[in-house]
């Protein structure tokens, strides 16, 4: 549970600082509890793969409303 908030607390980190390379960091880990979650869990195939289109789409997203909000800000 410290893992996950401390996840959370830096990818908001970095997005109130605006850097995308804290941003990543801070889902990085919390990806990275997820893929525990894979081998600690015995999860069904399609909740596997669920989970693992989630977590692309999150990084994804989150990366591209930062470059969003950084091309309106530079306009």
């Amino acid at each position: 549970m410290l893992i996950l908030v401390i996840g959370i607390a830096i990818t908001l980190k970095g997005a109130r600082q605006d850097h995308l390379g804290v941003l990543n960091y801070g889902l990085l880990i919390i990806a990275a509890l997820v893929l525990c979650r894979f081998f600690d869990e015995r999860l069904s195939f399609i909740l596997r793969g669920t989970l693992f289109v989630l977590v692309g789409i999150g990084f994804f997203l989150t990366n591209y409303r930062m470059l969003r909000k950084r091309k309106a800000h530079a306009e």
